[in-house]
């Protein structure tokens, strides 16, 4: 019965009142920072290895407008995305993003990571972080193709999802605390939403079923009397 609930998906929410630094990166798998476009070049001077993520954004910048950046640290093994966008960006751009930069980890194996803002209000950072938080726990949420998993599918899930995560804001302020609650428990209702398209039937449930039926009807006065058995047999349903 514990193969059909859901893999255990809650990464540890951590909130810490301190800058980026090159530390920071060493100590983390992957990071993502939101900077505000409109002061960026100001914004990146702020950050670890800024002279690269300088380099970085001009190349760019001659091919257009940038809306992510994906730059592998070689010192610290460290992922940073860093997401630009507007001040005072409305909730559909600032999910847009969220989705773009969450789509960079959701390939690679970053169990332990961070998620800052520089150059925004304090309601602006509490909105971005939010968005962040939620694109990344909606794509890195574990779900088998088909279910009931093995216990061995269901242990290489659970190692593989995130562990933790630290957001990187005023600490003295309850907004960003607060939405983060209200974000996991909407995700966790999610998580097991999800979970529950995939259910049985599975093919190899309804294989058994159809087979059960097959004795069934062979064994009923020794006549296969139900014209539908052949048919019966040859089905096999994919999860929803």
């Amino acid at each position: 019965m514990a193969s059909l609930l859901p893999i255990e998906f809650a990464p540890e929410i951590q909130h810490k009142n301190e800058t980026l630094t090159q530390r920071t990166l060493v100590e983390q798998d992957a990071v993502i920072l939101v900077v505000n476009a409109a002061d960026a070049p100001a914004q990146l001077a702020r950050c670890p290895q800024s002279k690269q993520l300088h380099r970085q954004y001009a190349r760019a910048q001659v091919k257009g407008k940038v809306s992510t950046l994906r730059i592998n640290d070689s010192a610290s093994d460290c992922l940073l995305v860093i997401g630009f966008i507007n001040h005072q960006s409305n909730c559909f751009e600032q999910l847009s993003l969220a989705g773009s930069c969450g789509k960079n980890l959701k390939r690679t194996r970053r169990n332990v990571w961070r998620s800052a803002c520089l150059g925004f209000s304090s309601a602006d950072t509490t909105a971005l972080l939010d968005a962040v938080l939620a694109a990344v726990l909606a794509g890195a949420a574990p779900l088998p193709l088909t279910k009931p998993a093995t216990p061995a599918k269901r242990k290489a899930a659970a190692q593989s999802s995130l562990k933790t995560i630290t957001l990187l804001h005023d600490a003295k302020s309850n907004s960003v605390a607060t939405t983060v609650a209200r974000t996991l428990a909407t995700q966790a209702g999610n998580h097991l939403a999800r979970w529950l398209t995939t259910l049985p039937p599975t093919n190899s449930i309804a294989i058994v079923i159809a087979k059960r039926w097959h004795n069934l009807l062979n064994n009923r006065d020794g006549k296969r009397n139900f014209s539908m058995s052949p048919r019966l047999s040859g089905l096999m349903p994919a999860p929803f």
